[in-house]
């Protein structure tokens, strides 16, 4: 297996990415959450000006545990 080397600001993000998936998956278990709303208020949890930022953060988790899965 290859070593793969991450810079700081890498490992934070993907922490951060993790955390937001999680989060948001546990928000919209609820019945009748709007999953905009659950990202309008993760963006602005997280400080973040754009939904799609969010957007972005839930894909490139759901993309890396699919690959671990592999």
């Amino acid at each position: 297996m290859e070593t793969v080397f991450k810079t700081q600001r890498q490992i934070d993000r993907e922490a951060q990415d993790k955390a937001i998936y999680i989060e948001y998956n546990q928000m919209i278990a609820t019945p009748g959450r709007s999953k905009i709303e659950v990202k309008r208020f993760l963006a602005h949890k997280y400080n973040f000006y754009s939904i799609s930022a969010i957007y972005d953060a839930i894909k490139r988790e759901e993309k890396r545990l699919n690959t671990k899965r592999l």
